[in-house]
């Protein structure tokens, strides 16, 4: 995993902080689908770790391969720390047991809000989540990434 950190400025008039956040949310219901981020309590900073991404429809678990590519993947992720502003984007990759998987390293603990795009029935959905990482395991997991 390759993390990048780009400074982005956004001119306009200042809306309301988008990067409130009050509490986690693991689940995003949308046109009678459910998707949950499975393992959204057990992020870690400092250390690459999945995303596992659940699609329900009707109570009945969808597999890989029923999401369409949009811009080449299954899915998009983007991610912003609250403290930090950190932008973080990451695609799908292959994975049998979830329909959106992907692969992340979280620079800092805190809280990080997540945009999640994908494409399903011909119709592109963007679902929101809402998670604190913690700082639980990270001076056993730490690592060098100075090379990047």
């Amino acid at each position: 995993v390759q993390n990048y950190k780009q400074a982005v400025m956004v001119h306009g008039t200042k809306q309301r902080e988008a990067d409130e956040i009050e509490y986690q949310k693991f689940v995003d219901h949308q046109d009678g689908y459910a998707l949950t981020l499975v393992n959204a309590s057990e992020l870690q900073y400092h250390h690459n770790q999945p995303l596992k991404f659940t699609l329900l429809k009707k109570n009945k678990q969808l597999k890989k391969g029923v999401l369409e590519s949009y811009l080449g993947a299954s899915g998009h992720i983007v991610m912003i720390a609250k403290e930090t502003k950190d932008f973080l984007h990451v695609h799908s990759m292959g994975n049998k047991q979830y329909p959106i998987y992907a692969e992340t390293y979280f620079p800092d603990s805190g809280w990080y809000k997540i945009w999640v795009q994908y494409k399903l029935d011909g119709k592109l959905r963007t679902s929101t989540f809402a998670v604190n990482v913690t700082k639980k395991g990270a001076a056993a997991d730490k690592v060098d990434h100075s090379a990047h």
